[in-house]
């Protein structure tokens, strides 16, 4: 949300967190990647309509699904912490932000 709210950021990383509504998504003024574990479906089942309307908007949207995660894959002080998923993760979210930030 703070992506389409603010002209400050210059990249935006989204670990399992809700699409804003789609005409929001007209004022993303960063590139955005988007990280969601496959059984999330409250949150994986929006990520191809976000990608489509992105990409209308002119917007630079990624996204990675994990297989075989679900919600809060990230979070190891909890029992849905999937360290394959966590890791990759971790790896993309430092390649975007290098590649984004310099």
């Amino acid at each position: 949300m703070l992506a389409t709210e603010s002209e400050l950021l210059r990249a935006a990383v989204v670990f399992y967190g809700s699409a804003p509504p789609s005409d929001k998504l007209a004022h993303v003024g960063c590139p955005v990647l988007g990280l969601y574990g496959e059984t999330d479906e409250r949150i994986t089942s929006r990520v191809t309509e976000v990608a489509e309307t992105m990409k209308q908007y002119g917007k630079q949207f990624e996204y990675k699904v994990y297989p075989g995660a679900g919600h809060a894959f990230f979070n190891d002080s909890g029992e849905r912490y999937n360290p394959d998923a966590a890791r990759d993760a971790w790896k993309q979210t430092l390649e975007f932000l290098k590649a984004n930030l310099g």
